[in-house]
């Protein structure tokens, strides 16, 4: 599969891929949250399917690193301030994973490569960072509710998720892609 680039986007075509990104980052957070929640299963079908970075690596691949990284930023806050779930340090944890995601998702998003490969790439780099940010926060903050490799631990049960991101968004962006090409050539056509 070669790499699908969509053109550059408009502004307001940014700011609407911003705001889907947002709610649908929420939306599917809070549903596997409640989901969770009423079968008794806890946070543990959140960490399983990685639903909120799903979004945001989609929108990043499609609009660029500054709707994927501010996406990234603005959707733990909400799905937090929502349900209080994950916690304060949680959220400010998930906002640093999730928007290097959609950041880096974005900063790639027009090289020659697979979709597949941007998306597992922007997936280590987001638990890269993640890993970062909390040895910080053990270190200079005293932080012990979250262990020092605890995105790394979580790895063997999200692979659910890791591997919905993998077929997902590349099938979601070949489907951009291809109604881009259509109205493109129907706009040569008339």
């Amino acid at each position: 599969m070669t790499s699908i680039i969509i053109k550059n986007l408009s502004k307001v075509r940014k700011l609407s891929a911003f705001i889907f990104a947002v709610v649908s980052s929420v939306a599917f957070h809070q549903m596997l949250y409640l989901i969770g929640q009423y079968s008794g299963k806890g946070d543990y079908i959140v960490t399983m399917f990685c639903p909120t970075t799903l979004s945001i690596i989609f929108f990043g691949l499609l609009a660029g690193p500054v709707v994927g990284a501010m996406s990234g930023l603005i959707s733990p806050i909400i799905s937090s301030l929502i349900t209080g779930f994950p916690d304060c340090t949680g959220t400010l944890l998930m906002m640093i994973e999730v928007s290097s995601a959609g950041l880096l998702a974005g900063a790639i998003k027009n090289l020659d490569f697979c979709n597949v490969l941007k998306v597992l790439i922007s997936l280590i780099f987001s638990r890269i960072t993640r890993t970062i940010a909390n040895f910080v926060l053990y270190f200079f903050i005293g932080n012990t509710k979250y262990e020092l490799l605890d995105s790394w631990k979580s790895i063997p049960h999200s692979l659910p998720g890791i591997v919905l991101h993998l077929i997902i968004i590349p099938l979601m962006m070949y489907y951009f892609y291809t109604v881009e090409k259509s109205d493109s050539t129907n706009d040569e056509s008339d």
